[in-house]
């Protein structure tokens, strides 16, 4: 009976200390924060669908095409088929017996689907096509006619972005005696997408001031305009993003963000880069974690080329 009970205690010793190690994650809040996102610099994966179009057609209308483009989600963020726009360019409309309205899709028929984390997998979404056509080129030439097909493709995206700041009813109490750290760059997580919040730096303002400094930047490869504009290359929406913060303080006022709240628009300059500062306004009654969360928003620009030749065989 007696080793009876001593397995049972051992078991259940085990199962305690298995608990507590997966309990405490290793590195508490910043583990878990680490294991949110896939990560990436990039939104829209963006081709042309093998032969289509050809690498060459006939003139004198013998050679009908159509121009097909494939999008993949590489990032983290949903895209809606009504907040795509996509205009072909390089062909005149004439040439290939149709209109100009036949070069532009805006709006598409499916929406576009992000990569998602199941436990430690990775998900990758299906490719997207949208079709342009049919083109059929009418004129006889006398030399072959080569060109770029130049699809330009707009839509808007978003980027998320975590991190754990510090608050203390004193921040100004040394960092040996504080529950956390006041005065650090912390660490900062954001979603797969094209602009990114590269770096948190947080420090004292007063004895109930708290500053956090937030580093927006450009990190992708495209050109980026306020959400919803459809990247109509207005100068004065062009290199600006939507800027949301939350965080479990009341009293939040940002500096560089339109407005001087916690949300409105951010230039970013035409470095793509800019910095919010935000003052937390607090009288608290103990010192805890602060779960910080900033959602950018912005219509971003992709562009595409494929060479493309009408050769002279009528002739």
């Amino acid at each position: 009976m007696k080793t009876r009970y001593l397995s049972i205690s051992l078991i259940v010793l085990a199962l305690l200390t298995m608990a507590q190690e997966c309990g405490s994650g290793g590195e508490g809040p910043e583990q878990d924060l680490k294991n949110v996102f896939i990560g990436g610099t990039e939104g829209l994966q963006i081709s042309f669908e093998e032969g289509r179009p050809p690498d060459f057609v006939s003139d004198g209308g013998n050679w009908p095409f159509y121009v097909d483009i494939v999008l993949k989600n590489i990032g983290e963020s949903y895209v809606e088929g009504k907040d795509v726009r996509i205009e072909l360019s390089g062909m005149n409309p004439a040439d290939f017996d149709v209109t100009s309205a036949a070069l532009v899709r805006d709006g598409i028929a499916d929406d576009i689907y992000e990569l998602e984390k199941e436990d430690d997998r990775v998900i990758e979404p299906q490719e997207v096509y949208v079709s342009f056509g049919e083109f059929n080129f009418q004129d006889i030439l006398e030399v072959p006619f080569p060109f770029d097909i130049r699809a330009d493709i707009c839509y808007k995206y978003a980027t998320k972005a975590k991190a754990t700041g510090c608050v203390l009813k004193d921040p100004t109490v040394s960092e040996e005696s504080a529950y956390c750290n006041v005065r650090e760059t912390k660490d900062v997580y954001n979603s797969g997408a094209p602009i990114q919040i590269v770096n948190f730096e947080e420090s004292a303002a007063g004895q109930e001031r708290i500053k956090y400094l937030f580093t927006v930047k450009h990190v992708g490869n495209g050109r980026f305009f306020s959400p919803s504009v459809k990247c109509d290359d207005d100068k004065r929406s062009e290199n600006k993003v939507h800027f949301v913060i939350d965080s479990r303080v009341a009293d939040l006022s940002c500096q560089g963000v339109s407005g001087g709240g916690k949300a409105g628009e951010v230039y970013l300059g035409r470095d793509g880069e800019a910095t919010v500062t935000c003052i937390q306004q607090f009288q608290a009654e103990n010192d805890f974690s602060d779960r910080i969360t900033v959602d950018l928003t912005y219509d971003y620009l992709q562009v595409k080329e494929i060479p493309f030749v009408v050769k002279a065989e009528s002739s």
